[in-house]
């Protein structure tokens, strides 16, 4: 059946709010890597549902970019009528990160995120309205109308200006990190997924999926100088990605003779007789592929630009 998110929620790989967490002791291990953490959903996002857990708590669902487990009291199921208009309606498509969105009442219902989408219904010199959904009696679908500011909101997808990128991703730096989008952060992915959504562009949740997207260069067999020069000859400023396994960054540009990124990261490696550390940052940020270098016990193994294994321009 058809439905859509009521909140910010979590999606699960099984129908628990119970944590796994590995060791702490281990770098990388523990809090804030949950493993039954599949990902995070904006408010009112479309799903399909496949079928309940034995006591109805929960329900198996499928989104436009993952599928896993969520509470069933945090979905809500959706008629034709409302799928019709909301796939064929123009888009709002959300600009301002954490702002409060209210029914025609005053009523709260959910806050902004960057990566939103909300079906057009109408619009004045200063706001949209907007058709969103919350719930009433046996959890049926409550659909309302709610104005939203046209500083909150964009009309269709924005223009790949300098502007709108550093609008945005100033918006999505607003959140600091966290595995699989927990306690309504982000992490590496979820960040560059909701960095490009406003400009109509579809990127997978994780950052695997996310490199293969696009014109992909391989760095195989490469050593560092020769990563260098390839990025500074073929990567595109804010349309490039630079993966390395586990983690997906942005391409920013060349300052100082230097690579610049984008990227939201948990911490920098480090090892200091013979054991494994971390020096926790966990906020986006802009760096150089050598992050860490000065750091007196910096693991030089796990450098960025040595662990490189592709790039990807995702916008031509």
């Amino acid at each position: 059946k058809r439905a859509i998110t009521l909140n910010y929620s979590n999606i699960r790989a099984f129908p628990t709010n119970r944590p796994v967490l590995r060791d702490p002791r281990k770098a990388g291990e523990g809090f804030p890597f949950d493993y039954m953490q599949v990902s995070s959903i904006e408010a009112n996002k479309p799903l399909f549902v496949s079928h309940y857990s034995k006591d109805r708590k929960w329900v198996y669902v499928y989104s436009s970019f993952t599928s896993g487990w969520m509470k069933a009291n945090e979905i809500v199921f959706v008629d034709d009528d409302y799928v019709e208009f909301a796939q064929e309606s123009e888009s709002v498509f959300i600009v301002k990160e954490g702002k409060a969105i209210y029914d025609a009442e005053g009523h709260f219902l959910f806050q902004s995120r960057i990566g939103m989408r909300l079906p057009l219904v109408s619009e004045d010199d200063t706001s949209y309205t907007v058709l969103v959904v919350s719930k009433y009696k046996a959890n049926e679908a409550l659909y309302l109308e709610a104005k939203i500011s046209k500083e909150i909101g964009h009309k269709n997808i924005l223009e790949y200006s300098s502007k709108n990128v550093a609008t945005i991703i100033q918006e999505v730096s607003k959140t600091d990190y966290s595995w699989g989008g927990l306690y309504g952060q982000r992490d590496c992915s979820s960040t560059l997924r909701d960095y490009f959504a406003p400009f109509g562009i579809w990127l997978p949740r994780n950052s695997s999926k996310q490199s293969k997207v696009g014109d992909v260069v391989s760095f195989a067999g490469l050593d560092e100088e020769q990563k260098t020069e390839l990025i500074k000859e073929k990567a595109e400023p804010f349309k490039t990605l630079l993966y390395k396994k586990g983690h997906i960054m942005l391409y920013v540009g060349i300052y100082n003779d230097d690579i610049i990124i984008f990227q939201n990261v948990w911490g920098i490696k480090t090892k200091s007789w013979g054991k494994e550390g971390r020096i926790i940052i966990g906020k986006p940020i802009f760096s150089t592929l050598y992050l860490g270098k000065h750091q007196s016990d910096f693991d030089a193994d796990s450098s960025i630009i040595k662990n490189l294994k592709s790039m990807n321009t995702v916008i031509n």
